[in-house]
């Protein structure tokens, strides 16, 4: 069991050095503030002060679509948090995992469905939000016709482009 313990946490600090390694190379603190981007940097995640959820928008020079990637997070996961609202990014603990349930940023609960897996595509660099509670991918909302698409979470689905994000940094 204690090997089984310390190959899980040789895989969680890779996981971890990945993320990091991700970012640009001026990002390498384990802690970094970065937006989350749509694989083609038109869209960014942006929380908001009036409701619960997470949009993307285009940029803008706001605290509510600056995220503080947390490295140092419990082992099970990554923490990130809005910069602007301080509010943990999450979905919903309550009832049943539903594909297409909103991703949602709220006070931070230490809960595992405020951590998330961040997977890195090593050729493009893109990263994939995996939920650790409802092992579902942060997806921007699927064929949305609206102007500022909800993000969602639904299965993972290998070259979802609506499910690679950059992290960027300035």
């Amino acid at each position: 069991m204690a090997r089984r313990m310390r190959f899980a946490m040789v895989a969680v600090a890779a996981a971890i050095a990945g993320v990091v390694a991700a970012l640009p190379a001026a990002a390498t603190a384990t802690t970094q503030v970065a937006r989350i981007a749509d694989v083609d940097l038109r869209g960014f995640a942006t929380a908001s002060l009036s409701d619960e959820f997470v949009r993307m928008e285009p940029r803008q020079n706001t605290s509510l679509q600056q995220w503080t990637i947390d490295a140092n997070s419990p082992t099970t996961g990554t923490r990130v948090i809005n910069v602007g609202t301080r509010g943990c990014l999450g979905v919903s603990p309550a009832g049943p995992i539903i594909e297409g349930s909103p991703v949602v940023q709220r006070t931070c609960r230490n809960h595992s469905s405020e951590l998330w897996r961040l997977v890195v595509n090593s050729a493009d660099r893109t990263v994939r939000f995996v939920n650790v509670y409802s092992t579902l991918c942060m997806t921007i909302e699927p064929a949305s016709t609206t102007v500022r698409p909800l993000l969602r979470q639904y299965r993972c689905s290998t070259g979802a482009t609506s499910q690679q994000f950059r992290l960027v940094t300035t």
